[in-house]
């Protein structure tokens, strides 16, 4: 036969059954171990195992709170930055808006100004060619009446019609 410290350092069992005697010590305070190695094993291996589902659902149940804390603090985040953009977005808007009125009311006052001024200058255009034709007319009035006063030495000559001094002189003095 082999010596029992053999068997322990050649198979992987033994080895285990070592390491779980380590493990499982304190607990074989509180449960009675069986002196039949296999029996152990599959306390420890049956221990261990609903240790590691236990370990893994508390894993999964801190990544799920991780999650959601990291979630809420991201949604936060970008709460904040739409709020800033849409305040952004409101002033930029506001501003424009102000700029469109301004130039809209501008534009109505400048057509309303030509308007204005187009009216007067026609008014003006058309009294002042009445004023013309009533100097024109005055003017041919007074060209008669001085030939009509003086008389004309040729007959058909160019003295009958008004000379441009005269006619000079009746507009300055009309």
């Amino acid at each position: 036969m082999q010596s029992s410290d053999t068997i322990n350092l050649s198979t992987p069992l033994e080895i285990n059954y070592q390491h779980m005697q380590a493990e499982t010590h304190s607990a074989s305070r509180l449960v009675h171990l069986s002196y039949d190695p296999l029996k152990n094993e599959l306390d420890r291996i049956r221990k261990v195992t609903e240790q590691t589902m236990k370990y893994h659902e508390d894993m999964q149940l801190q990544l799920k709170a991780d999650f959601e804390k990291e979630l809420a603090e991201l949604r936060r985040k970008y709460d904040i930055k739409f709020q800033e953009i849409e305040v952004e977005f409101k002033q930029t808007k506001m501003t424009l808006d102000t700029s469109l009125n301004l130039v809209c009311m501008n534009k109505f006052l400048a057509e309303a100004f030509r308007f204005k001024c187009s009216t007067l200058k026609a008014s003006c255009t058309s009294a002042m060619q009445q004023d013309s034709s009533f100097a024109q007319q005055q003017l041919l009035q007074l060209s008669r009446q001085e030939s009509a006063s003086r008389p004309s030495l040729v007959a058909g000559s160019s003295s009958s019609r008004p000379s441009a001094t005269n006619l000079q002189e009746s507009l300055h003095n009309g």
